[in-house]
C-alpha cells in the first residue's frame, strides 16, 4: 500500500470546491491518504495555534501523531481514538472542540501484515521493518500498527 502526502492537491481541491457554484457534496475520505495538518517547520517557526479541531481531524483518520494548541501534549491517535500524552506521562481522551496545529493522520486499512517473534532489541525490530518496505516500496508512506505482549518497551 502507498500513502501519499496530499495536503496541497487537497488544499487547492478544497478552494476548487468553495469556488464551484455546483450544490455541495457529501465528502468521502480517501483512505489511501495520509492527511496532513501544517509542515512541521511550522511549529519550529512558533505557530502553535489550532487550524482545525480534533472533531474535524477524525474525519480524516483512525491513526496517527501530532499536537495540540499551545504545544499541549503529544498527540496519538489509536483506532479513531484521538489521545494527549502530558509532560507527566498522564494519557487522556481529548474533547472533539480541542485545537491542531500539526499532525499526520490516515486510515488504518491492513495491507499486509507480519508475524514476529523473539525480536531481541529495536535494531532487529527495525531491521525486519526496512526489509518489508525495501520489499513493498521504498518511496511509500507505512502506518505500522504493533500488537502483542512485551515484556518492556
Amino acid at each position: 500500500m502507498k500513502k501519499f502526502l496530499v495536503a496541497m492537491f487537497l488544499a487547492v481541491t478544497m478552494l476548487v470546491n468553495v469556488a464551484s457554484a455546483a450544490p455541495a457534496k457529501m465528502h468521502t475520505p480517501n483512505r489511501e491518504t495520509i492527511y496532513q495538518i501544517a509542515l512541521l517547520q511550522s511549529l519550529a517557526m512558533g505557530y502553535f495555534d489550532g487550524s482545525i479541531t480534533v472533531g474535524e481531524l477524525k474525519k480524516h483518520g483512525d491513526i496517527g501523531i501530532g499536537t495540540f494548541e499551545g504545544l499541549n501534549g503529544e498527540m496519538i491517535v489509536l483506532d479513531g481514538v484521538v489521545y494527549r500524552a502530558n509532560r507527566d506521562c498522564k494519557i487522556n481522551v481529548m474533547a472533539d472542540k480541542e485545537g491542531v496545529p500539526f499532525s499526520n493522520v490516515t486510515f488504518f486499512d491492513k495491507d499486509f501484515s507480519v508475524k514476529l517473534t523473539n525480536v531481541a532489541d529495536k535494531a532487529a525490530f527495525e531491521k525486519i521493518l526496512n526489509e518489508h518496505v525495501n520489499k513493498h516500496g521504498r518511496n511509500s508512506f507505512y502506518m505500522v500498527k504493533v500488537t502483542g505482549t512485551f515484556n518492556e518497551i
